[in-house]
């Protein structure tokens, strides 16, 4: 979910240092072509430490090409890491071999042109071409992970492991929580008309071995009724609050949000840009109290919306410097409303 205020649009920026690539394996595919030193070829059965080495190469070049001019190591590191929000899984077939070639995605071989539950990851990172139509976000900050074209249906249990290890390396460098693993289908505003249930089948098994993070603090609202305490997870960095909630299944329980909290307190509006759920969303004022609530819906396609229908904004009254957003009508269940005090960590 994009987080705009009102003055001015959240800048994005990713950046890193590149990793050296020691214990990589190079690709050993004449097809590649002398421009490809970037992809690493696995054989089915690969290490997890292989998988993950390439992995993370992957996320530190991308984090350097979004952002070369960062020079402390640490902060280009934070933000490398920060840059992967998501897992989009897609069987090629339906679009053949078009997605980038300069992109970070992993291609599982099925049989056809590769080993069955081998892999070829190219770690050189500008989109992940994994979305077609308009939607850029998901391209800039996720990984495809695609099944090679003309694959036997429905996929192999080996090429579905091979996807659930690739998955389970990107979530031990990147902050990719489970109900971020998503199939194509899943995606708003591509140019997809059909669900495919062979890949929603691979996002399913991707998950089953991810585990949410721990939370990262609680607040107690005083409502009328008596007080009311919420477990969060924290978004306090410019990706982090720009993403939120997009491309995610779900919430992880229903008292657990999310705490956006932003540097500075401004007037605020959020939209449901790539959201998946309903959300309600309460703004905190400067006093510690909430502003207002929010109940958003789930945006439809905006191809099937009239040209001059704008995405809906859903504003603050007052300047404020935290956002909470939580599951669909759980302010109203709880008997909390604007006015009630917070108390924040």
């Amino acid at each position: 979910m994009h987080r705009l205020a009102w003055s001015a649009v959240l800048a994005l920026a990713a950046c890193s240092a590149c990793g050296d690539g020691e214990g990589l394996r190079p690709a050993d595919d004449p097809s590649l072509g002398p421009d490809d030193a970037g992809v690493t070829q696995l054989e089915a059965g690969a290490a997890a430490l292989d998988i993950h080495t390439a992995v993370k190469e992957g996320i530190l070049t991308r984090g350097a090409a979004a952002d070369p001019h960062r020079t402390n190591p640490d902060a280009r590191l934070a933000a490398a890491l920060d840059s992967v929000r998501f897992v989009v899984i897609r069987a090629a077939d339906r679009y053949g071999v078009d997605y980038r070639p300069d992109a970070f995605h992993v291609v599982v071989g099925a049989g056809v042109a590769q080993p069955e539950g081998s892999l070829r990851i190219r770690r050189d990172w500008n989109t992940s071409g994994m979305v077609d139509g308009n939607n850029e976000f998901p391209e800039k900050h996720g990984v495809a992970v695609v099944v090679e074209p003309q694959a036997p249906r429905p996929f192999t249990p080996k090429v579905a492991e091979a996807v659930a290890r690739v998955v389970a390396a990107v979530a031990q460098v990147a902050p990719v929580h489970p109900d971020c693993v998503v199939a194509m289908g899943e995606v708003p505003y591509t140019n997809l008309h059909e669900a495919d249930p062979d890949e929603r089948a691979l996002a399913a098994k991707a998950r089953e071995g991810l585990r949410p993070p721990p939370v990262d603090g609680s607040l107690v609202i005083r409502a009328a009724g008596g007080p009311v305490e919420v477990s969060y997870e924290r978004r306090d960095t410019p990706l982090g609050i720009a993403v939120g909630m997009m491309l995610r299944r779900g919430f992880d329980g229903d008292d657990r949000g999310m705490l956006f909290t932003y540097p500075n307190p401004d007037y605020r509006y959020f939209w449901m840009f790539n959201c998946l759920v309903p959300i309600d969303v309460a703004f905190i004022g400067e006093d510690g109290t909430i502003d207002v609530i929010h109940s958003m819906e789930v945006e439809v396609d905006p191809r099937k919306r009239p040209r001059s229908e704008e995405w809906r904004r859903y504003p603050s009254r007052a300047a404020v410097k935290h956002v909470l957003e939580m599951p669909r009508g759980w302010f109203e269940r709880r008997g909390v409303k604007a006015g009630d005090p917070v108390e924040l960590e």
